[in-house]
């Protein structure tokens, strides 16, 4: 009889939450990937949620998420799951050689699992969470966690050359999940990962409050709001066991260039065994993607990053003039940390006093914010530096900008929807688009003032070497 090497994790839930037959496993596999439907997303897939409840009843559902990745490289894959069965650290990332299946033992990423535990101090090398657990003399208790394992004979059979990083949460505070993320960003620079969050989503005994309940967590999870999906999951307004796992998901994804989520499959227990009444489980599977090619995530700001956004740009102003430098700003959503063009004005008594912008938007949102409202409060060459006594009368407008776009003919520029561009050489002039209504300009009007603005002539634009870009603008005001 094979000694089983230690440093192998051995298939814990083998028989309970999948065949444990090598063959009966795989065909168990193949025939629910093959029943899946394909959700034709062509772009790359960074991440995705997958249920953990056992193949008998989650199992087509997970096998949603997973066609879509059948085939592609990974350089390796993430796995996070809650922790059932064992008591561990905040996070715990399974320290040894590799996860055992029937299928076969896949190998640990144990480079990178050691560099995500020299990130941050939350995050450890440690056995629990991952350990198999004496039945007791239960025949029917759980042997070990499975959150982990179940999705692993799913990734031996649609990805080549598989690697893993198995890590177990037992800690869903949005700070763990943001350090976690981070640390995973970081371990992920130059290589191509999935990361994959094992959860299911309610749990009791009422179907009707679990498919109002699955409605809301799938509907939170393809907004992509991380801090307001941390909010409800304490509310409990969102339910997910791996919640944890998801909100490290959001946060971690969206740095990797994924701004899309779009859910796949849903269902529930009671659905799957047509039986309702008794305990009832949600299952959802979900993706986690790039924006189309040639698309920047250009996406409306939730409320929440306006107000966030006002926030910096007010405390950059009012720390710069009292002499302090501002702190640098939490990036708590992928609104903050998308990068685009913005502008920050200030006005006292409804007089302009000070307005600077930058187009390109190289730096997440909130860092460009802070520097451009401490530039207009600073070093507008129009205006001398700001002081603290118009601190008072002080209003401050934000300026958020969309994708530019060329334009053929000026029949297509709007007064009142699009900014300007104007460009030619190394000249270029740009105004807002509230600037053409505040002064009442027509659209000949709106393009004389920014070729003007370019320092050229004012019918410039006129001239075939001229390009004329425009551009939407979200405009709030920093209260």
């Amino acid at each position: 009889m094979p000694v089983q090497n230690p440093n192998v994790r051995p298939p814990a839930v083998a028989g309970q939450f999948y065949p444990d037959r090598p063959s009966e496993l795989r065909l168990q596999v193949e025939d629910m990937l093959g029943r899946a439907p394909d959700a034709e997303v062509a772009e790359e897939v960074r991440g995705l949620i997958a249920p953990h409840a056992g193949y008998p009843y989650s199992g087509q559902t997970a096998a949603v998420a997973y066609r879509q990745v059948r085939g592609k490289h990974y350089d390796f894959v993430v796995i996070m799951a809650p922790s059932h069965q064992e008591a561990c650290n905040e996070v715990s990332i399974f320290p040894g050689e590799g996860y055992e299946t029937p299928l076969g033992v896949v190998p640990v990423d144990r480079d990178v699992a050691h560099a995500l535990a020299r990130e941050d101090a939350s995050l450890h090398l440690s056995p629990d969470g991952h350990r198999v657990v004496p039945a007791r003399g239960l025949t029917n208790a759980l042997r070990g966690e499975h959150a982990v394992e179940v999705q692993i004979p799913f990734l031996q059979v649609v990805l080549p050359n598989l690697q893993v990083v198995p890590i177990v949460m037992n800690s869903r505070s949005f700070e763990t999940c943001l350090r976690l993320a981070d640390a995973l960003v970081r371990a992920a620079e130059g290589k191509k990962v999935l990361i994959v969050a094992s959860s299911d989503l309610y749990h009791g005994y009422d179907y009707d409050e679990c498919v109002i309940s699955d409605a809301c967590t799938l509907s939170e999870i393809e907004a992509f709001d991380p801090n307001r999906f941390a909010t409800h999951l304490e509310t409990g307004r969102v339910q997910a066991c791996g919640g944890g796992p998801i909100l490290a998901l959001m946060l971690a994804a969206d740095q990797m260039g994924a701004h899309r989520a779009r859910v796949v499959s849903h269902t529930n227990s009671s659905d799957v065994v047509g039986k309702r009444g008794g305990y009832v489980v949600g299952y959802g599977a979900a993706l986690f993607y790039d924006a189309p090619a040639g698309e920047v995530h250009q996406g409306e700001l939730t409320e929440t990053d306006r107000a966030a956004l006002g926030q910096i740009a007010r405390e950059a102003v009012q720390r710069s003039v009292c002499g302090n430098t501002p702190g640098e700003p939490t990036l708590h959503t992928p609104g903050l940390r998308c990068k685009r063009g913005a502008f920050v004005t200030l006005r006292c008594q409804t007089r302009l006093r000070g307005c600077i912008g930058d187009i390109r938007g190289d730096e997440p949102l909130g860092i460009t914010i802070q520097n451009l409202a401490v530039a207009a409060a600073s070093r507008d060459p129009r205006f001398p530096p700001l002081s603290e006594v118009e601190l008072g009368d002080l209003e401050i407008e934000v300026s958020v900008l969309g994708a530019m776009q060329r334009v053929t003919t000026p029949s297509e520029i709007e007064v009142g929807r699009d900014g300007l561009c104007i460009r030619r050489g190394k000249d270029q002039g740009i105004l807002l688009p509230q600037v053409a209504v505040e002064q009442g300009w027509d659209r000949s009007q709106f393009l004389n003032h920014t070729c003007l603005k370019a320092q050229l002539p004012p019918t410039a634009w006129q001239h075939p070497d001229t390009e004329i870009w425009t551009f939407a603008a979200d405009v709030f005001s920093a209260d």
